[in-house]
């Protein structure tokens, strides 16, 4: 299967964001193919 070329906005962007400008290790949780892994490799 090819890699999608768009994206879904995320509600949760920001608030990673914020999190990790102060802090240096963020964990993110939740169930499977909900894009944990996509996200932060788009930030």
């Amino acid at each position: 299967m090819d890699s999608p070329t768009t994206f879904f906005p995320r509600h949760k962007r920001y608030a990673l964001e914020t999190a990790l400008s102060d802090t240096p290790v963020v964990t993110l949780l939740g169930p499977r193919q909900v894009g944990k892994s996509t996200m932060p490799t788009l930030l």
